[in-house]
């Protein structure tokens, strides 16, 4: 991914190799060279649940992670802030 595109996000505490949830089995932040922006550019991807589709992606007005549900094709602030994801990922605090 191009630096320049990633200006516009804060991506501090965002590991940039990544984070694969051994309980799950799922790469829950994917590694920095594979984030990528939405087709709106709203939001910038950087993970993923494992299922249904369902990703996770930062905006640059908030310091909360959402994930994005295709189905019904919106975006949900999952209430964390992305420093505290994965602990509370592998907690199970947060439910997609």
């Amino acid at each position: 991914m191009k630096i320049d595109i990633l200006k516009n996000f804060d991506t501090t505490n965002i590991p940039d190799e990544g984070y694969f949830d051994e309980r799950s089995f799922c790469q829950i932040i994917f590694p920095k060279e594979e984030w990528l922006l939405n087709k709106s550019k709203s939001h910038l991807i950087i993970g993923s649940a494992g299922v249904d589709g369902i990703v996770f992606g930062l905006t640059p007005e908030s310091p909360n992670v959402f994930a994005y549900y295709p189905i019904e094709d919106e975006w949900i602030d999952l209430n964390t802030k992305k420093e505290n994801f994965i602990e509370n990922w592998i907690k199970g605090e947060l439910t997609v």
